[in-house]
């Protein structure tokens, strides 16, 4: 397994951030695992890892910050973050992966960030000035 940028991380400054490390860690030697002794159960468990990235990411498109104010972190630095896991796994998986993950990862957030631009820049309904009457009678 390649040594990954995300991986040579500062050391985590709370308990929380200690516990998403070395999750994500545990996860990428199981990944790497999978995609060498069984291809297919690996793409499955790929599989259903995206589904849940592509609605982190479709969340995080359109937000700056969470209800309490904190800043979100952006969908961009996931994306970035999968990538970095996939070389990490391997470069079969990755050759096999990396195009299709990345497309729908994109593809989600260009989705999602095209909804909410949408609604702020559509025309608006305007309602009839007092006392107009619309001519129905053409």
């Amino acid at each position: 397994m390649k040594q990954s940028a995300s991986e040579k991380q500062p050391p985590a400054s709370t308990r929380s951030q200690a516990r998403r490390q070395r999750r994500k860690k545990l996860r990428t030697h199981y990944l790497a695992d999978l995609a060498e002794n069984n291809p297919e159960l690996f793409a499955k468990k790929w599989n259903w890892l995206l589904e849940g990235w592509v609605r982190e990411v479709t969340r995080r498109a359109p937000l700056l910050r969470e209800k309490d104010g904190n800043w979100t972190p952006l969908a961009g630095a996931l994306i970035a973050d999968v990538k970095d896991m996939l070389q990490s796994i391997g470069d079969r998986a990755a050759a096999a992966e990396m195009s299709a993950t990345l497309a729908t990862l994109n593809e989600a957030q260009m989705q999602a960030m095209a909804k909410a631009v949408e609604k702020r820049l559509a025309p608006k309904q305007w309602r009839a000035p007092i006392g107009f009457r619309p001519d129905t009678s053409a």
